[in-house]
């Protein structure tokens, strides 16, 4: 064989000795790719991932500071519809003890029932909007103002018909004005005679429950008030109205009895609490926003 078959024959040997290298770098260069492609991939839905949940996250926090933000909304309506339903409610009971007419006494009456209704009302709003520490110091503040609303409107008859009884004793001639003097005079004394000899029973203002207790001066003066009332035709007072005298015989006006100064008390102590509470529970609920 001359050199140049030799030399053919080498080439061909060589080329035939790279195949395999070529094939086998090349599969290691495909290799290779393929797990840059994977890594780039895992990478790629890393990130994608990891956009997704801030987004999620930023989405989450919107939406619970916008509910916190309208929860509160909520509630700040409701503490402020029900303050104003309780000062609406003493509004209105005072305006019912100015009148002193019983047609303009009936319109205050209804606006003073409406008054208890929206009252309860919005108490209950307040019951569902909580918390309980809220909840406690409107209801301690809604029988307060029921049992002021009750006092107001026992107070307000008695001032119509002490107005009418003095009316009475000074236009009314012969025995109707004598009948209205003596009853006024017969309450005034049975009221006098009830400051000086106070009930000996805690929690009693009124001595007809226990006439057992009555003072000698006390009992007098009650004989003499009862006598005084039953002299009055009945054509003068209504029964209604001859109970209501009877109690302002007896009890006198609620605001001049020591459970009203206890209730208003009670009542303003009420009103501080509730007022803490709900700004503490609004002031924990924007902290949240």
């Amino acid at each position: 064989m001359d050199l140049q078959g030799i030399g053919a024959v080498a080439a061909a040997g060589v080329t035939l000795a790279t195949i395999p290298v070529l094939l086998i770098t090349g599969r290691w260069q495909t290799r290779a790719a393929v797990q840059a492609a994977q890594e780039a991939g895992r990478a790629g839905f890393a990130q994608a991932q990891a956009t997704y949940n801030s987004a999620l996250d930023a989405v989450n926090a919107q939406a619970s500071a916008a509910h916190a933000q309208w929860r509160r909304g909520i509630q700040r309506d409701a503490y402020a519809s029900f303050l104003l339903a309780a000062q609406r409610i003493a509004e209105a009971g005072d305006q019912l003890m100015v009148e002193t007419t019983d047609e303009a006494a009936a319109v205050r009456t209804e606006e003073l029932d409406r008054a208890r209704s929206a009252l309860r009302a919005a108490a209950q709003i307040v019951t569902l909007e909580g918390p309980d520490s809220v909840d406690g110091a409107a209801h301690t503040i809604l029988a307060c103002s029921l049992s002021f609303a009750n006092m107001h409107e026992s107070d307000a008859a008695m001032n119509r018909l002490r107005q009418r009884l003095f009316t009475m004793s000074e236009q009314s001639g012969g025995g109707m004005r004598d009948q209205a003097r003596r009853l006024l005079t017969a309450g005034a004394q049975l009221q006098t005679a009830i400051s000086e000899n106070p009930h000996p029973l805690p929690n009693i203002d009124d001595y007809r429950y226990t006439p057992e207790a009555m003072p000698a001066a006390v009992a007098d003066a009650a004989a003499e008030a009862h006598a005084a009332l039953s002299a009055l035709s009945d054509e003068t007072f209504s029964a209604e109205e001859r109970n209501t005298l009877s109690n302002m015989q007896f009890r006198g006006p609620f605001m001049t009895q020591t459970r009203y100064a206890r209730k208003r008390r009670e009542l303003e102590e009420a009103h501080v609490a509730f007022l803490r509470a709900a700004r503490a529970e609004l002031g924990a609920t924007s902290s949240h926003v």
